[in-house]
């Protein structure tokens, strides 16, 4: 899911509060996928991608998160300051956590399906179990 097509106008709290409570909540598994930018901040972490992904991780979800190693195609040189921030957040997250690399879309497909496939083994295991 997206915040863009799975979200819808609202008012009254925060926006990443509404994201939240509006669809990132409710998921089972998170797939976070980061590139050039880490994203804006919300006043509670870096980014709505990090408070989604540190939401998830505290109620117990699985979490996924890749970083691309893709040469990018702009015309400007990548934000030195948005290189910063992305690189602290994956040595950070990577204190507790596994987390995955690529260098292309070929590469990206693959390992997705692979970690997917195992990910949902242990969602169907822990499923078996508790009932």
């Amino acid at each position: 899911m997206n915040w863009r097509t799975h979200s819808h106008p609202e008012s009254g709290k925060r926006a990443q509060a509404l994201i939240n409570r509006q669809f990132a909540d409710r998921a089972d598994i998170v797939l976070a996928i980061f590139w050039r930018r880490l994203g804006s901040p919300t006043g509670k972490a870096s980014s709505g991608t990090v408070e989604e992904i540190e939401r998830a991780r505290r109620r117990g979800k699985k979490v996924m998160v890749y970083f691309s190693q893709r040469p990018g195609i702009e015309k400007e040189p990548p934000d030195s300051r948005e290189q910063a921030r992305m690189e602290r957040f994956k040595r950070t997250f990577g204190r507790n956590a596994l987390y995955g690399t690529y260098g292309s879309v070929q590469e990206f497909q693959t390992a997705v399906r692979k970690d997917l496939a195992l990910v949902m083994r242990e969602v169907v295991e822990t499923a078996r179990k508790k009932r």
